[in-house]
């Protein structure tokens, strides 16, 4: 997974964790984790924060062949 894209276009879009924890409406704690790569988010949660975000699931969180 793409930890890097996600935490660059939360910030391309002005965006704390927090922020985007409360849009996206799951704790804040999860989008850390998200970034660092502790945990997936499940695809639910990708789609409702590449919606925020303004991008498409596997632009934030696929790599370029596609594996999870």
């Amino acid at each position: 997974m793409k930890r890097q894209e996600l935490k660059i276009a939360r910030i391309r879009k002005s965006l704390t964790q927090k922020d985007l924890a409360t849009l996206v409406g799951i704790g804040s704690q999860a989008i850390s984790d998200y970034e660092s790569g502790r945990i997936n988010p499940s695809y639910d949660v990708m789609k409702r924060i590449a919606s925020v975000l303004n991008a498409t699931v596997d632009e934030l969180f696929y790599s370029e062949d596609k594996e999870v």
